[in-house]
């Protein structure tokens, strides 16, 4: 299984199914990779990838944890954080397909995560970490948080997915908008087109409400279909889930995971005040986004 990883550079990356006017909406796809090959193109009008296998969690729970240090920059307690990061969450599952159904995916928050490094551990257990930069910020300055997935190019299935907010830039009013935001990218969602949609690729800050558009309901019910037959829902991850660094879950100390075989890659991607985020998929990270200007209806 082949996993790499990903950022885009502004760009929406996604796979453009054919006969859809009404949406603007991007996936993901295994084109997105630091060279993809020649085969993979983009759409002239909405950037997003024609070819390539859409990112998807192929399991039907996911779950992420909190990192329990929480934002002191903020005033963040790991409770308040996690209650935060949880409402950002539950936009995507619970919202309504043309169908009148729900996305075939679920989120759950873990706890107890001591771990605060991105990182996949191929061969043991793991948590999809949500960690909160208060300090220490290591990716473009300009960036307001970075989602990291490890995904198979060879089926497109997410492994894992890491996301990482710089604090620094935001207030605590900014948080539900743009984790709502980030975990569309966790869920396989890339940037839309449409001013409207959450995903798209632009925030102008101002505390805005997240309430997802026609636009962003197509792309997650087109990701997840309410009909979707999925493996029944455990919410632990493939090879368990690790509260601490290396995916060490018996011995007191963290150990370092397995070293990534060559097929494997790692990389975290970022986003700017103007630009929500970045997606990271493997080891090379690509940055998205554009520089600060208003998103439409923002004061």
């Amino acid at each position: 299984m082949l996993a790499v990883a990903l950022a885009g550079a502004g760009a929406l990356l996604a796979l453009v199914l054919p006969a859809r006017p009404a949406f603007a909406f991007c996936r993901t796809t295994t084109c997105a990779v630091a060279n993809p090959p020649p085969s993979c193109s983009r759409d002239p009008q909405t950037g997003c990838w024609q070819e390539g296998i859409p990112l998807l969690w192929p399991q039907q729970c996911i779950s992420y944890a909190v990192n329990t240090a929480g934002s002191p920059l903020l005033g963040l307690d790991y409770a308040a954080a996690a209650t935060i990061i949880d409402q950002a969450f539950s936009h995507w599952p619970t919202a309504s397909c043309s169908d009148g159904g729900s996305p075939s995916v679920a989120v759950m928050g873990r706890t107890g995560l001591t771990c605060d490094r991105v990182e996949y551990n191929p061969t043991g257990p793991n948590a999809n970490a949500i960690l909160f930069r208060d300090d220490g910020w290591t990716h473009d300055p300009a960036a307001y948080a970075l989602t990291t997935v490890a995904f198979s190019t060879k089926t497109g299935q997410i492994l894992d997915a890491d996301m990482e907010i710089n604090t620094p830039l935001l207030t605590v009013g900014d948080l539900d908008f743009v984790v709502t935001h980030e975990s569309g990218h966790f869920l396989g969602l890339d940037h839309s087109p449409d001013p409207t949609a959450v995903m798209y690729f632009q925030y102008g800050g101002g505390a805005v409400m997240p309430q997802l558009s026609d636009d962003d309901l197509a792309a997650i019910c087109t990701a997840y279909p309410t009909s979707r037959s999925a493996p029944a829902c455990d919410f632990e991850p493939p090879k368990g889930y690790a509260t601490d660094c290396g995916g060490d879950v018996i011995a007191a100390c963290a150990v370092a995971p397995e070293p990534l075989s060559p097929e494997v890659t790692s990389s975290p991607v970022a986003s700017s005040p103007g630009w929500i985020d970045g997606l990271a998929i493997g080891a090379v990270a690509l940055t998205l986004g554009v520089r600060r200007r208003r998103r439409r209806g923002v004061e």
